[in-house]
């Protein structure tokens, strides 16, 4: 059987936190990028891109409570409004 390898496609760091796109989990809220802590390396939760999987988005970029990915099919940077998470 095959077995499923973990691709990396871009990561960020901002602040306090690290972010990682990944290449799998794409759907029409698009890839699946995981948030850890930068100092311990504790998992802090996940958002998705919001560019549709169906065209590639292979980076991004956060700037404090904005993220920012591209979608290359079409050539466009798509910024996003990032809201924090109540789950405290």
């Amino acid at each position: 059987g095959s077995s499923l390898h973990p691709v990396i496609w871009d990561l960020d760091v901002d602040q306090d936190q690290v972010f990682i796109l990944w290449a799998q989990g794409g759907d029409d809220r698009g890839y699946r990028v995981d948030v850890f802590d930068a100092d311990n390396g504790d998992f802090a939760g996940h958002f998705y891109t919001q560019t549709s999987s169906d065209r590639q988005n292979m980076s991004i970029v956060i700037e404090g409570n904005q993220f920012y990915t591209v979608d290359y099919d079409g050539g466009m940077v798509y910024k996003y409004q990032m809201q924090e998470n109540d789950n405290t």
